[in-house]
């Protein structure tokens, strides 16, 4: 997400980041609760959703500069109120705001997975949910058959990472067939310092995160993000995100090669899993 401002992507929350409502966060700023609405669907003032509430973070709203110049004549005089104190800390805590995105993210994921969607669909979503919940710019899944000896892309978010077809033969890229070892699951990458293991089109990047896509033994693919090369890390938390929703790419790609095997009836059209409730 951009700031209207800046056009930078916005700090990453701390841990300890007090977070605000959208009324709270329109009497901060002294603009209408119509304004910071505005801004929140159209992704110029981040926003972390549970449910049907928003929470906005102190940081993104020290960070958001609304366009006061273009509010209606009776918002003009509004003062802001730079000492606002959020109404719910002990509810919307910065790492339970947190704890509650990636929980809803996972499983939308997990329903979408049940519901035999087409595979593109599924691992074009996992894409951009994980983008947006971890503030990437570039995600892709490629998937790898060694049998085939080739590396597909799958699903992509944003610009691509890498100018490269959609298909690439695995000898002229040795790389896409072993990454990263099994052990490390999930990490983001120093390319310059493991530049032996990075296939060459990704090499100009400074970090780049790796996800492995897993169905038991089998390696099927792997996720690849950035920031728009920009040199970025993640925490923990957001690291085992990203481990969980390939979790669910790997088994996405794992049934539908099931079904197109014959080894699953697609489900009949009236006995589809129903929608999960909104965390």
């Amino acid at each position: 997400m951009l700031s209207d401002a800046t056009g930078a992507v916005p700090p990453a929350r701390g841990a300890d980041d007090e977070v605000y409502t959208m009324g709270e966060a329109a009497r901060l700023k002294g603009v209408s609760y119509h304004t910071v609405s505005r801004a929140v669907r159209r992704g110029v003032l981040p926003a972390q959703r549970i449910g049907k509430m928003v929470f906005i973070t102190k940081t993104n709203l020290q960070a958001w500069r609304p366009k006061y110049d273009r509010a209606p004549m009776q918002y003009r005089h509004r003062t802001p109120v730079p000492d606002a104190k959020p109404a719910m800390i002990d509810l919307a805590s910065g790492d339970r705001v947190q704890l509650a995105g990636h929980l809803a993210t996972l499983l939308e994921i997990a329903e979408v997975t049940g519901r035999q969607l087409p595979i593109d669909t599924t691992l074009n979503l996992i894409c951009e949910r994980l983008a947006t919940a971890v503030q990437l710019r570039r995600v892709a899944i490629w998937g790898t058959d060694r049998d085939q000896g080739v590396a597909t892309l799958l699903a992509a978010y944003g610009s691509p990472l890498a100018d490269l077809p959609n298909e690439i033969k695995l000898r002229e890229y040795p790389q896409f067939a072993g990454i990263i070892r099994k052990a490390d699951g999930a990490v983001v990458l120093d390319v310059p310092k493991h530049r032996n293991r990075i296939p060459e089109p990704f090499r100009h990047l400074p970090s780049l995160l790796v996800v492995p896509l897993r169905f038991g033994d089998r390696l099927l693919g792997y996720l690849l993000a950035d920031r728009n090369g920009v040199g970025f890390s993640l925490p923990i938390e957001d690291i085992r995100l990203a481990r969980g929703l390939a979790c669910h790419g790997a088994l996405a790609l794992a049934l539908a090669e099931a079904r197109e095997m014959g080894h699953l009836k697609p489900a009949p059209t009236k006995a589809r899993m129903p929608r999960a409730a909104s965390a």
